[in-house]
This record gives structure tokens, sequence and C-alpha cells, in this order.
């Protein structure tokens, strides 16, 4: 009687750098070709990233049937955090400013273009940041509107002679707005009669 041991075939699963959560598919390249894979996220050919580390198995089967196996990991990386918050008000008066800070990372990229943690703003517009973590997986904030109002103009119009004898009046004016306080005296009118 003959007895004839066939080899198994060997088997390689392959290597694969880390991906971030946000990765798309990633082609499973066993060797030889026309094995199956198998595990967590996995179609076909194709492993649809999770976070963790996921363990993959590739079987191959020979012309002789004999079957061996052999597995790869792949460690899939969670995204940062990205958002910003406002050290104050985000709508405020022309000539002052506001500081956003963005969640913790490794690297910051602003939509102005700058490159840290924290920016001083004090112009109208939408700012969101890029935050790239310690694994190089990077997401992308909500924009924060930050809106710059400008100043009233403050005048003082007056309806006669400023400079007159003792027990004259003058009328003075503010120029239009919707809150005044006059100083000195404290009147809250457009208009004030002034006598002193």
């Amino acid at each position: 009687t003959q007895v004839i041991v066939n080899p198994l075939p060997i088997v390689d699963a392959g290597t694969y750098p880390a991906v971030c959560s946000d990765a798309a598919e990633v082609e499973l390249i066993g060797s030889p070709a026309g094995g199956t894979w198998s595990g967590s996220g996995v179609t076909g050919n194709f492993f649809n990233p999770s976070v963790g580390t996921q363990t993959l198995t590739y079987t191959y089967t020979d012309a002789n049937n004999c079957t061996n196996t052999d597995q790869a990991t792949i460690t899939v990386n969670p995204l940062p955090t990205a958002t910003i918050s406002a050290g104050g008000y985000t709508t405020f008066c022309d000539g002052e400013s506001v500081t956003l800070t963005a969640s913790e990372g490794s690297s910051y990229l602003w939509s102005t273009g700058a490159i840290t943690r924290a920016i001083t703003v004090s112009a109208s517009g939408s700012y969101s940041v890029e935050v790239t973590n310690a694994n190089g997986c990077l997401a992308t904030s909500e924009a924060t509107v930050v809106t710059v109002k400008n100043r009233p103009e403050a005048t003082i119009t007056p309806d006669g002679l400023t400079t007159f004898c003792e027990g004259g009046v003058v009328k003075l004016t503010a120029s239009p707005g919707t809150y005044y306080s006059w100083n000195p005296g404290g009147e809250t009118t457009q208009s004030i009669y002034v006598a002193q």
C-alpha cells in the first residue's frame, strides 16, 4: 500500500499598516491568491475599518485539497474629537476680539492657516479647525461663527451757541442711536438742555 502525504500549502495573510476609523475599505491580499478571508468587518477581499485591533484569517486550499491558514492583524485608530471653545462672546463690537481654542490634539490647522491650538480673532467669519491626534488621524470641527458689529458714530450737535451768559441754556443732541448716557449728568435721552 502506497501512502502519499502532501505538504500543507504555504499561506501568507500579509502585513497591513494601522489605519484611521474613517479610512476607506482596506483591500486584503493573501498568498497564494484564491483563498478566503474571515473575521469581523470582512466582506470578500475587503476589510471595513472599525476602531480596535482586528485579527483576520486567510484560508487557502490547494489542488491536493490540503488547507492551511494564516492570520493578519490590523489596528484601527479612533479619530480625535474636534471642537472649538470660545473664551468670550462671539458677537462683539469693532475693536474687540475673542480667543478660540481647539480641543486637545497633537497638531492643528485652522481655516485661517494658523497651526496653534488657540487663535485670537477680531474679524467676522466662520472659523473651523482640523485636529490631528498622536496616531495621525484627523477630524474637522464644526464652524464657529464670529460676528463683529460696527460701533455707532458718537457726535454732539449744539442747537445754538455753546458760550453764553449765566441764565442761558443750549440744547445738545447726540447722533442717532438706541441708548444714550450723558456725562456729566447721566441723562439717557438723545437731547439734553445744558445751563452750566
